[in-house]
């Protein structure tokens, strides 16, 4: 007799996908707009290998595999934006959520003091802040008006118009969001 191989045995090579069990937390579940780091733990028995990827080009992990149980240490680059933003970081199959919260709202407009004569006049400011904020223009004198737009979001150049003075010198404002 001769060897012949038995088509019911396989050769074991370690713990098949099916009875690794992993599970993963990640805390914190919100990381503020300045940016900062976040932890994933990663629970599963010594032999399962894992592997970790994220698709945000603003997540970067310390670690994209492993085995066993762990840690994996992420940082996240500060919002530019006014709105929260999300993505996932995927570990073993699991998708695990990443959220930031949004820029705060800010603007700054330039200038952000006119000096005109007598005359009637078309003024431009621009008003500068984080995409996805709101603001408004609005006047808060009668003899500024015409101004256009009269809302937006993040930065754009605002037009307006300053009547004719047959008086005194005088001062007003125009109110843009909260400069």
């Amino acid at each position: 007799g001769g060897l012949r191989a038995r088509p019911d045995l396989r050769p074991v090579t370690g713990p098949s996908g099916e009875k690794c069990e992993i599970s993963v937390a990640n805390n914190p579940s919100e990381l503020p707009a300045s940016g900062g780091t976040g932890t994933l733990t990663v629970t599963t028995s010594r032999d399962c290998t894992w592997s970790a990827s994220t698709e945000a080009p603003w997540v970067s992990l310390a670690a994209t595999s492993g085995q066993g149980a762990a840690t994996v240490n992420y940082s996240v680059a500060p919002n530019p934006n006014g709105t929260p933003r999300r993505s996932q970081i995927v570990v073993a199959q699991h998708n695990v959520d990443v959220s930031q919260a949004p820029a705060p709202c800010r603007y700054d407009v330039s200038p952000s003091t006119l000096t005109v004569d007598a005359a009637e006049h078309h003024a431009t400011i621009t008003v500068t802040g984080p995409n996805g904020c709101a603001w408004t223009v609005r006047s808060e004198v009668p003899w500024i008006g015409a101004v256009a737009p009269a809302n937006g979001t993040a930065s754009a150049t605002v037009r307006f118009t300053i009547a004719a003075n047959a008086t005194d010198a005088r001062t007003g404002t125009v109110l843009v969001a909260n400069a």
